[in-house]
């Protein structure tokens, strides 16, 4: 019974939503090997080329794979791993589409009175557009008012320039001494590229590195043998690993972060302040501590603006502060004077009569010690002495020692690192 009324079914499209159906799916570049480019790198993984072509601020061109950008960065993983695939590749034809209808449905408009749109668009006309050129036409708003406001701005200069002669030509009829005005200031530069930026196709990339640390950079993230022998052949010099730490940053890919930040170790002992700057401007904490000891002998004068800027006011004043702590220390473990804790050393010493020779030979050393002294020292300058001036006394050399030996120790207990 309950079948013997049909249901109707023409309005259904009406309250149906409709769902766009997505365009086939065509794999990306692939007219690739035909085409006429001259790629700086395009590596070969598993015998078949990349489908990502990355340009660097130097104009090179590079071809990688999207598995592997997917695999070692978080950004690529990000954008590609999120965002469907039917609308990247409808994203360059959607772009040229709404260009060609920009002329067409939007421009004409604006220009029009409201008489002359009304006598040329009919009602059927406004009811047959589609929601795609609805969306096409807000898409396109922006250069609208990009285009109108600069044909305003040009229509003004041009009237202003106008008038501007029109006064000069009256003043050199009055004045024929009077200079001409200067020009107007030139044109400010073009942004320049701080991030990764898509193009009109969004396989195609403008990346704010240069081909130099690109190349080392993939290296690190392509499996060995594919770009070099080993992964760390490319990072020289420090400028180059310094830059890829950057860059690892940048695209969040630990494995080249890693393998970049220990490439800084091979450094520490030739470079300290450097290394030291840049583990406090990347905040790699433990090579803040190993790059202390060794820029702990590095003098204050020697450190450049570059690397005081770098590694910011905290991390310089810390520094500073770890070198003074260390040298007064050592000056006042220098002053203190010999000192005798045993009975016997005590009673030999009161009726040597090497005594006098001995305090005096102990403070030249100590004077000669203190000239040459610097923050990283371990007082081992003191075993540098020349024991003829301490006289032939046995007890006296001993005693010798063993404030030589609480020297040390006591210099050993100063701070060494941040």
């Amino acid at each position: 019974m309950h079948n013997q009324y049909p249901l109707d079914k023409s309005l259904s499209s009406i309250f149906d939503p409709q769902t766009p159906s997505p365009p086939p799916m065509t794999p990306p570049y692939t007219e690739l090997p035909d085409r006429n480019v001259n790629f700086h790198f395009a590596p070969l993984l598993n015998g078949k080329i990349g489908d990502i072509e990355l340009e660097t601020i130097d104009g090179k061109r590079f071809l990688v794979h999207r598995k592997i950008l997917e695999a070692e960065t978080v950004f690529f993983h990000i954008y590609y791993g999120f965002v469907p695939v039917w609308r990247l590749n409808a994203a360059s034809s959607s772009s040229s589409s709404s260009d060609r209808n920009l002329s067409n449905d939007i421009v004409p408009s604006i220009h029009q009175s409201p008489s002359t749109t009304f006598r040329n668009s009919s009602l059927d006309n406004r009811v047959s557009i589609s929601t795609n050129q609805s969306f096409q036409n807000l898409r396109s708003l922006p250069k609208i008012i990009a285009q109108t406001l600069s044909s305003r701005s040009s229509i003004s200069q041009n009237s202003i320039s106008e008038n501007y002669n029109n006064v000069n030509i009256n003043c050199s009829n009055n004045n024929e001494n009077i200079e001409e005005n200067s020009l107007p200031p030139p044109l400010p530069p073009k942004d320049i590229i701080t991030s990764p930026t898509p193009t009109n196709s969004p396989y195609t990339w403008i990346v704010p590195e240069n081909s130099n640390v690109l190349l080392a950079f993939l290296s690190l993230i392509y499996p060995k043998g594919i770009i070099t022998k080993n992964s760390e052949d490319l990072l020289n010099p420090l400028e180059i690993t310094s830059k890829v730490i950057k860059t690892s940053l940048g695209y969040q890919s630990s494995k080249a972060l890693n393998i970049s930040r220990d490439k800084l170790n091979y450094w520490i002992k030739e470079f300290p302040i450097e290394i030291y700057s840049l583990a406090c401007f990347f905040k790699f904490k433990d090579l803040i501590k190993l790059s202390s000891i060794q820029a702990l002998k590095i003098n204050f004068k020697n450190w450049s603006e570059e690397n005081k800027l770098l590694m910011g006011k905290k991390s310089l004043n810390d520094l500073l502060n770890l070198q003074s702590i260390r040298l007064n220390g050592l000056i006042n473990i220098l002053n203190i004077p010999p000192q005798i804790n045993d009975e016997d050393f005590n009673e030999h010493f009161k009726y040597c009569h090497n005594k006098i020779e001995f305090e005096n030979a102990w403070f030249k050393m100590i004077e000669i010690v203190k000239i040459h002294l610097n923050p990283d020292s371990d007082l081992l300058e003191l075993l540098e002495i020349d024991l003829r001036e301490f006289g032939q006394c046995g007890n006296c050399l001993v005693l010798l020692g063993k404030n030589i030996q609480r020297c040390l120790l006591q210099a050993k207990e100063l701070p060494t690192s941040l």
